[in-house]
C-alpha cells in the first residue's frame, strides 16, 4: 500500500508512457474514473471490482410532475448539487453540508437565487436549506456495451504495477450512466438555466460527473469547493496530460481556500481556461449562517490562570495510534484532549472502538472528551485549543486559521504538508516523547499569516462570485 503522493508519482509515470487520453468510451475519456479507482486500490485497497457479466445500459428520466416544479424554478442563477454524503455535519438540529451550505448567505447578498438539488430520496425538513429532490426513473435497456478503447492494452500495462484486477465492466458503468445521467441534465439544464452550478468533493458519484458533462455541452460553469486538502490530492492535481477541451466530467473551475492551494492547482493545469483554480476562501470558516453569539462562544476558553491545556485531536479514523495514545498516558491531569471524530467515523460503536484502545492504555477518561460532528462545529473545538495534533487532516490549515499550533504525527501527513513542515508553519513528529514535549512546554512557536492558507474574508468571496457570474 502507498500514500496519495506516491499514487501521483505513478499517474505521473503512467501518463508518461501510455496514452490515456485513448482510453475512451463514446465522448468520454475515462481516465479520470480509472484514476480514482486506481488511488483507491494502490492507496487504500478499498475498491470495487465487477465480474465479467453483462453491464446493461440505463435510461434515466423524470416524470412530468417534476418537470413541471422545476419549469416553476426556472431561470435561477446558480445550482447546487446536493447529494447526500456531504450532508455531514448538524446545525440548529438541521443536516448541514458544510462547504457547499455555507455559500448560500454569500449568494444571497449579492442578489443571486439558486437551487439545491439531488437525485437521493430523502425528507426537506431534514436540512438546513432545503433540497429539491428529483425522482428519477431508472429504465434497464438491452443494448450491448461499445468496449473502453485501448482498455485490454492498458489492462496488461498496469500489471507491471501490481494491479492485475481491473475490470472493464466496472469503467463500462461509470461511462454508460455518467452518459445517461448527462441526457437527463441537458434537460433539467436547458430548463433552469443556472449561470453557474457549485459541487463539494464533485467526484462523490455519476450523477454529478454526468451533471458536469450535460454542464459543460451547454457552456455552464461549473465550480468545485473546496472541502479539504487538495493541494496533493490524485483527484485535483498532478495532471499531465490534459486534453484539449479538458476532462468533461471534471468542473471547469476550482475554488480554494488560498493562494498556496491554487498556485499549486494552476501549476497541474498549466493555466488552462479548461480548468482553473481561483482563490475564493474557506466559506465554512466565514460562519456566514451563524448567529453573532454563535460566533463568539465556545465550549472551552483560554482563560488566564488556566492550568489545564486543551489539546485537539482530529481523527480520519476510529484509531488514536500509539504516538497519541503513550502521550496521552504521559500527560495525567495537565492536559484536556477533545477527540474529534471524522464525520464518516463517528458512530458509537466507533466511540467505543476508541474507549477501547484508551482503557488498554490505562489511560483515565477524565481528561478526556469525545466531539462529534453531529454535536458542534469543529471551529468551536479550535477556538479552545492550544495545539490541535492530527494524521493528515485539512484541520491543519483551520488550525492556522485560528492561531492553532498544528502537529502532524503520521507520515502520509508529513508527505501532504512537506512545504509547510519546512517553513515552520506546522509541526511534525512521529516520536510520542517529542509530542509530549511540545505539548507539554512553553512553545516559541509563532503561527503563520493563515491567509495564505485559509481565507476567510468575505469580502474574497463576493468578490469571486461576481467574476464567476460576469457581474
Amino acid at each position: 500500500m502507498i500514500d496519495d503522493i506516491q499514487c501521483n508519482s505513478v499517474f505521473e509515470q503512467i501518463e508518461h508512457e501510455f496514452d490515456v487520453n485513448s482510453l475512451t468510451y463514446g465522448s468520454i475519456v475515462m481516465w479520470p474514473y480509472i484514476r480514482r479507482w486506481l488511488r483507491l486500490r494502490l492507496a487504500f485497497k478499498s475498491y470495487r471490482v465487477f465480474s465479467d457479466t453483462h453491464v446493461k445500459k440505463i435510461s434515466v428520466s423524470i416524470d412530468s410532475k417534476n418537470m413541471s416544479e422545476l419549469v416553476a424554478k426556472k431561470s435561477i442563477d446558480a445550482l447546487l448539487y446536493a447529494p447526500e454524503p456531504i450532508h455531514n455535519e448538524i446545525y440548529a438540529e438541521k443536516r448541514f453540508a458544510p462547504y457547499l451550505d455555507s455559500i448560500i448567505p454569500l449568494l444571497k447578498s449579492i442578489g443571486r437565487s439558486y437551487l439545491k438539488l439531488s437525485v437521493y430520496e430523502k425528507n426537506d425538513e431534514d436540512y438546513l436549506y432545503p433540497v429539491h429532490h428529483l425522482e428519477i426513473l431508472r429504465t434497464e435497456l438491452n443494448e450491448p456495451a461499445t468496449p473502453i478503447t485501448k482498455f485490454d492494452e492498458f489492462k496488461q500495462y498496469l500489471t507491471k504495477f501490481g494491479v492485475d484486477d481491473i475490470k472493464e465492466n466496472y469503467f463500462l458503468k461509470c461511462g454508460r450512466e455518467c452518459e445517461s445521467y448527462a441526457d437527463l441534465f441537458e434537460n433539467v439544464l436547458t430548463v433552469l438555466a443556472p449561470k453557474v452550478i457549485f459541487f463539494s468533493c464533485y467526484y462523490t458519484d455519476i450523477e454529478g460527473t454526468g451533471l458536469i458533462m450535460a454542464a459543460r455541452k451547454l457552456g455552464i460553469k461549473t465550480v468545485d469547493i473546496q472541502h479539504g486538502i487538495i493541494k496533493k490530492h490524485p483527484v485535483y492535481s498532478h495532471y499531465s496530460t490534459i486534453p484539449d477541451g479538458g476532462y468533461c466530467t471534471m468542473p471547469s473551475h476550482y475554488w480554494t481556500w488560498g493562494a498556496i492551494t491554487c498556485d499549486y492547482l494552476e501549476q497541474t493545469y498549466n493555466s488552462t481556461a479548461d480548468h482553473t483554480p481561483f482563490v475564493g476562501g474557506n466559506v465554512k470558516g466565514m460562519k456566514l449562517h451563524y448567529s453573532e453569539s454563535e460566533v463568539l462562544s465556545t465550549d472551552i476558553l483560554h482563560e488566564e490562570g488556566q492550568d489545564e491545556k486543551t489539546v485537539l485531536v482530529a481523527l480520519q479514523y476510529p484509531c488514536l495510534g500509539k504516538v497519541v495514545l503513550e502521550a496521552m498516558k504521559s500527560t495525567g491531569e495537565s492536559i484536556h484532549w477533545i477527540l474529534r471524530l471524522h464525520p464518516r467515523f463517528s458512530s458509537t460503536q466507533n466511540i467505543t472502538e476508541l474507549e477501547a484502545e484508551i482503557k488498554e492504555y490505562n489511560i483515565s477518561r477524565k481528561h478526556i472528551t469525545f466531539s462529534l460532528p453531529s454535536d458542534q462545529q469543529i471551529y468551536t473545538d479550535l477556538e479552545g485549543s492550544y495545539f490541535v495534533v492530527t494524521y493528515f487532516s485539512t484541520v491543519v490549515y483551520e488550525a492556522l486559521m485560528h492561531q492553532v499550533i498544528p502537529i502532524i504525527v503520521d507520515p502520509r501527513g508529513k508527505a501532504l504538508y512537506e512545504d509547510e513542515i519546512e517553513s515552520g508553519a506546522v509541526l511534525y513528529t512521529e516520536d510520542s516523547s517529542t509530542l509530549l514535549q511540545m505539548i507539554s512546554g512553553d512553545s516559541c512557536y509563532s503561527p503563520s499569516d493563515s491567509k495564505d492558507y485559509v481565507n476567510v474574508d468575505p469580502a474574497v468571496a463576493k468578490k469571486a462570485l461576481l467574476e464567476l457570474f460576469g457581474a
